[in-house]
């Protein structure tokens, strides 16, 4: 892929970029035309936006774009007519303002731009902002901060805000969801990272108390006079479970994945600090009240929950992957209700609001009625009291699609100019609720969208009787290949290492590391394949490699961008980055296929615990030995220290004297011990 068009990018480049702040009409219906080999990602096509996960999107209404960056969460001002988001650009996380009246930015604060420094810690939650129940102030969580803003009349913010630290010694707290107490006096804030419920006085900004919960807990919800808090963790883990990891707590999980194996949302009585739990889907995050009904999304289970506050207790869980015969990849994120018999529920993956009858009560079933296409990953909905319509935020709007940037790279630091990953253009969709009669022709451009029908036409049964060949025409068909490597080479674009190959579509003026630095990739396009219009839907590691191993990054991982405190799950090590059906080695080996793993989402080294660990001239000798180029006992044993990860089935594949990824190992050596154990 052009510069200017790619998606990956490895943490250690840091180049800003800047996008174009615009409002656009969105038409909402699009025409059933297939995506071609000759579309491109950002171009506007009859099906919509082209995306580099081969979905389009063509949402509803009016789309507002951002000046830049993404827009992880969003609250709606008490009164409505104003939507503040948490926003996140290349390592910087900041609060967007939007005007929903008239579908404009009014303001963006802490985007580390000239005339307008970084707000607090520099990041931003998963979570919030939290309007008070006034609308006179607004709070934004951050990693160690939490900030508060005065509110003008007008929705924007006084720029200077006040910082409360939020700390445990040199713990970062990590405020994300809250709820006021019905006088507005106290905020109760979820502290993700301490596993705890902490109780803010407002009159003194000062935090008084912390309660613990579940793990990783995200929103908090005042319902009855009970606080309810979603744990995308989990319960606490006991002696008996068989335990992983995420931001250093011990976590339920599976024995296969390593993923978190189960969901809650604790009941807290605010006076006694007494807690009692109650069983949900797999990490649970938004919450919504409606009456004495609870809906809890639960994110990495493609399904809501119901509880009944009165009875204290689940009164049903609802699937909500709208796709037939799709087990995994929804994501559900959001929950609102914009009259008395209908729920919305974001379904970010799916570009969609799903839409369900409710039919008066936690115990009667949901029904439903259709899909409301969005922009790219929805993350919040929510009902407008102002102008009475709903309004979306969308994570990253029409993808990397900004003011280009000029990048200096490779041997000679030659200049190129186009569009890196952190070109986020995050938007907010606005739209009248539809009828029932709306709904048919909407769902059927989310299928359209992405991309469902072709699947629905496939039959696999029908298609394992067809002859093999190389590349099968149907799902489930029979193919030639018996072998299938798969290398990862991340950090650069298709053009800047193949835009001097001569062929496809390559443009050598991006070029920064041709031929003569990469003569290895050149030899392996010229014998392959190009791939050159072959898109990759990663902004960075931690999400790219999860699109790699799982075929998606959950929705814990995309609300990770505003900090990657907790993790940076570039090669796993995050029990909660792991969707639940498991990876591409679980699913080879369920087709009885057999799998060898060397390095990818390997996280830990065993040379890393070594004070006295081998140098890279040491690492080179080995080479240089294990080549017959030199002579002499091995200086590094190539079975002194051992690879391996938090993924238990992936060790099983593994081979531990494959090094993980680490510059201080030379990759020559790592060539010597994959082509040993290849030979065997």
């Amino acid at each position: 892929m052009n510069m200017n068009r790619s998606r990956r990018r490895l943490r250690g480049l840091t180049v800003a970029t800047a996008s174009v702040g615009v409002a656009l009409l969105a038409t909402g219906v699009a025409a059933a035309a297939a995506i071609t080999r000759h579309d491109q990602v950002g171009q506007t096509t009859a099906r919509g936006v082209v995306l580099p996960d081969n979905q389009t999107v063509s949402p509803l209404g009016v789309r507002t774009l951002t000046t830049g960056g993404r827009l992880l969460s969003s609250d709606l001002a008490p009164g409505g007519g104003r939507l503040a988001a948490l926003s996140y650009r290349n390592g910087t996380g900041f609060l967007s303002i939007f005007d929903t009246k008239h579908n404009k930015l009014l303001q963006q604060v802490g985007t580390g731009n000239a005339g307008d420094p970084k707000i607090g810690d520099g990041s931003v939650a998963a979570d919030g902002p939290i309007y008070s129940p006034d609308g006179a102030t607004l709070w934004v969580p951050q990693t160690a901060d939490l900030l508060r803003f005065s509110v003008n009349p007008d929705g924007t913010v006084q720029p200077t805000p006040v910082k409360i630290p939020m700390l445990n010694g040199s713990t970062p707290l990590l405020p994300s969801g809250g709820a006021f107490s019905q006088d507005g006096k106290t905020l109760y804030l979820a502290l993700n990272n301490v596993n705890a419920v902490g109780y803010l006085d407002t009159t003194t900004n000062t935090l008084v108390r912390q309660v613990p919960v579940g793990v990783a807990p995200r929103q908090v919800a005042l319902v009855g006079g009970k606080l309810y808090v979603s744990n995308e963790g989990g319960r606490v883990a006991t002696a008996k479970d068989f335990t992983n990891l995420t931001s250093g707590t011990p976590v339920a999980a599976d024995k296969s994945t390593g993923a978190v194996n189960n969901g809650t949302v604790s009941v807290l009585e605010p006076a006694s600090g007494a807690v009692s739990t109650l069983k949900v889907g797999l990490e649970p995050t938004a919450l919504y009240a409606h009456g004495s009904t609870l809906f809890v999304a639960n994110s990495n289970n493609d399904s809501i929950t119901l509880i009944d506050t009165a009875k204290q207790r689940v009164a049903q869980t609802v699937n909500v992957n709208p796709l037939p015969g799709s087990t995994v990849g929804s994501y559900p994120n959001a929950i609102t209700m914009p009259d008395a018999d209908h729920v919305y529920v974001s379904i970010g993956r799916d570009n969609a609001i799903a839409v369900y009858r409710y039919n008066g009560s936690a115990t009667a079933p949901l029904q439903y009625e259709g899909l409301i296409p969005t922009d790219w990953y929805p993350v919040n909905v929510a009902k407008d009291p102002a102008t009475g319509k709903i309004v979306v935020t969308n994570d990253k709007g029409i993808g990397a699609r900004g003011l280009p940037k000029t990048i200096s790279e490779g041997p000679d630091a030659n200049a190129v100019t186009g569009l890196n990953t952190y070109s986020d253009t995050g938007s907010v969709t606005t739209f009248s609720a539809p009828t029932e009669a709306d709904l048919g022709k909407l769902t059927h451009t989310v299928f359209i969208d992405n991309d469902w029908q072709k699947l629905l036409q496939r039959s696999v049964t029908a298609a394992t009787n067809a002859a093999p060949a190389v590349l099968p025409v149907k799902l489930g068909a029979p193919s030639k290949i018996k072998h299938v490597f798969l290398l990862v080479k991340e950090n650069r674009t298709y053009d800047q290492v193949l835009g001097d190959i001569g062929k496809g579509d390559s443009d050598p003026s991006y070029t920064q590391f041709g031929a003569s630095v990469t003569p290895n990739e050149h030899a392996l396009a010229n014998q392959f394949g190009l791939f050159d219009n072959f898109y990759d839907e990663g902004t960075l590691s931690a999400d790219g490699h999860n699109w790699l191993m799982q075929a998606d990054a959950n929705d814990y991982i995309e609300k990770e961008f505003g900090a990657f405190y907790r993790s940076y799950p570039a090669q796993g090590g995050d029990a909660l980055a792991y969707q639940r059906n498991g990876f591409l080695w679980n699913a080879a080996e369920a087709a009885g296929n057999t799998v060898a793993n060397f390095g990818e989402y390997n996280n830990f080294f065993t040379a890393d615990n070594d004070p006295n660990r081998p140098t890279w001239a040491q690492w080179y000798q080995d080479s240089l030995i294990l080549e017959g180029k030199a002579s002499g006992p091995l200086p590094v044993p190539t079975d002194k220290y051992k690879t391996y990860a938090d993924i238990p089935s992936l060790n099983k594949i593994t081979d531990p004297s494959y090094p993980k990824f680490d510059t201080d190992v030379p990759d020559q050596y790592r060539t010597d011990i994959w082509l040993k154990s290849f030979q065997q």
